[in-house]
């Protein structure tokens, strides 16, 4: 429906739209981001670096405070959402010992961890409160990566593959599947592009906005479910 700048040197691990911006957390060791940006025009408007011990994930917005988790630390950061001045700090456990994407419903953030689970953590004792496992005709889907929660669905992008799946919050069932198969021109791509990664709402539009780690562009998508899902 429309693209959008999107800046070549986020390694995209969390987004999302929050008060018509975009917030993202990035990652690799070094390159750790959490940032605040214009949609329209990709500019930066607020950034803040992590440690450089520090591989960042996904990043939620709850109660005006931002989440963040980390890759293989089992830490986790809460942040001011004005300021991006850290307020806490908790620890997280999941069957990988990792943490990927972040999202959150009316009382619950969800975490991914690479598995076929969703946890869903209560967010003032960040003790987990629920294991979801998510399948398919096929059996469990795995590499669930980065999130985004509307409406009672959970849409989720498959590591390393141009899919998003859409998957039912309350049982886990994947109710539609939906491909990223040649939305990026030519003239779009870099050397550096990796997998798409990144799942947020318009919030004038509904439809979705994705993008990948090192990407150049935003897209605004109208989802059309792949044939069969």
């Amino acid at each position: 429906v429309h693209k959008y700048p999107h800046d070549v040197s986020a390694y995209t691990q969390g987004f999302l739209v929050y008060n018509g911006f975009i917030y993202e957390g990035t990652g690799n060791y070094g390159e750790s981001k959490l940032r605040k940006l214009d949609l329209t025009t990709g500019e930066t408007v607020q950034e803040k670096n992590l440690s450089e011990d520090i591989f960042g994930e996904g990043i939620t917005i709850f109660n005006d405070k931002i989440y963040q988790v980390t890759y293989k630390s089992g830490r986790g950061f809460v942040y001011d959402r004005a300021s991006f001045a850290q307020l806490d700090e908790f620890s997280y456990y999941t069957e990988t010992s990792e943490g990927w994407g972040l999202t959150h419903n009316d009382t619950s953030l969800i975490l991914s961890d690479g598995s076929s689970l969703l946890y869903f953590i209560n967010p003032t004792t960040m003790e987990v409160e629920k294991r979801l496992n998510v399948f398919d005709e096929n059996g469990n889907v795995t590499r669930l990566n980065e999130l985004e929660f509307i409406d009672g669905r959970i849409y989720a992008n498959i590591y390393t593959e141009p899919y998003i799946v859409e998957l039912d919050a309350a049982t886990g069932q994947v109710i539609n599947r939906y491909s990223a198969l040649g939305i990026v021109d030519r003239s779009e791509a870099n050397s550096n592009m990796d997998v798409l990664n990144g799942i947020a709402i318009h919030p004038l539009t509904g439809n979705l906005l994705v993008t990948g780690k090192y990407w150049s562009k935003i897209y605004e998508v109208k989802p059309v479910p792949l044939q069969g899902s």
